[in-house]
């Protein structure tokens, strides 16, 4: 957990050229001393439970998708969008200022990544290109797992999402809008991965291609799987953007709706976000109406929530269709 004496972000931000490039020799050993509860180590990258969720969201970290990568030191998490370089992930757990930070680092045994970069890496191969059958090693999710998201086979074929039946893992594709293929997102229980690396799921919105070229109302969400999930009930345009953070080119590709409902996930994050896609499109002459989330529970999204036990409650096509005809119009809302 973070401490109370965090430094500012704007005084980390003034001394960011003092750090840009400090980086641990060994980002998972440095991770563990920092307390960071390790999850796992795969394809360069250390997961872990993100650190900023209690500050961010209200609640500790139990989906973790927050990872570090192993090479250069920058940290993301999918879900709050905590992100950033090492240095100033060492400054937020341990409530330091940069200059601090950095001398962390380096007593842990650096290794500048630029140098990591240029003198130890053997030069990247030419990247396999991305087809279609990049994809022939996953399957249709089985029907337990279907079930337990109270998803229809014919929804998840209509997205194209698989199943990694290696690794236990949904596979959601990532398409422009003409419906090319640029890579694919692998999610399962505490982890989330892009590839290729570095696929730039932000310059596209996830089911765009399957809307006519004007079409009418889009239900924006932030889970390809939960995209899935409306499609079940008869909801027409689902479309997500891969989680809360929006970015300009998804604003853009959004306009092309007249109406949108913005359906993003009862959170902080998710409410930082709905009120930026709001005025963003408004701003764009787009219809905007906001799911409030009514008689639903903090932290819920449109593929369920967690009771007191801990378990998964799915919401009724009742509930679903009761939140999208409640949405309250933009100009109503009061933030």
């Amino acid at each position: 957990m973070a401490s109370n004496r965090l430094p500012n972000r704007e005084k980390i931000a003034k001394g960011w050229d003092a750090f840009a490039d400090v980086v641990p020799g060994d980002v998972a050993a440095a991770m563990g001393a920092l307390g960071l509860e390790i999850l796992s180590e795969e394809y360069g990258e250390v997961s872990a439970r993100c650190p900023a969720h209690l500050e961010r969201l209200g609640h500790e970290d139990r989906n973790p998708s927050f990872s570090v990568n192993a090479d250069h030191g920058k940290f993301n998490c999918f879900s709050c969008g905590f992100s950033g370089r090492f240095a100033e992930l060492v400054a937020y757990v341990l409530g330091v200022e940069h200059g601090q930070a950095v001398a962390w680092i380096r007593s842990k045994g650096t290794v500048a990544a630029v140098t990591r970069m240029y003198e130890e890496r053997e030069p990247e191969p030419e990247r396999k290109k991305i087809s279609e059958a990049s994809l022939a090693l996953y399957v249709d999710p089985p029907a337990d797992e279907l079930d337990k998201r109270g998803i229809f086979l014919e929804a998840a074929r209509k997205f194209g999402i698989l199943w990694d039946p290696k690794h236990s893992a949904w596979i959601t594709p990532i398409r422009d809008v003409s419906g090319r293929l640029m890579g694919w997102q692998t999610k399962s229980s505490g982890y989330v991965r892009n590839r290729p690396y570095g696929v730039k799921k932000s310059e596209t919105v996830f089911g765009l291609h399957l809307t006519p070229p004007v079409p009418g109302t889009g239900v924006l969400i932030e889970s390809p799987l939960d995209c899935a999930v409306l499609a079940t009930f008869g909801v027409e345009y689902p479309v997500a953007t891969f989680g809360a953070k929006v970015s300009a080119a998804q604003i853009a590709l959004l306009s092309r709706f007249r109406r949108v409902i913005v359906w993003m996930d009862n959170d902080e994050a998710g409410w930082r976000s709905a009120e930026y896609v709001g005025w963003e499109l408004h701003k764009r002459y787009t219809s905007v109406a906001v799911v409030t989330h009514e008689d639903l529970p903090w932290g819920c999204d449109p593929g369920g929530y967690k009771d007191a036990d801990g378990n998964t409650v799915l919401l009724t096509s009742k509930q679903i269709h009761a939140q999208l005809e409640r949405a309250m119009p933009f100009s109503l809302m009061r933030w």
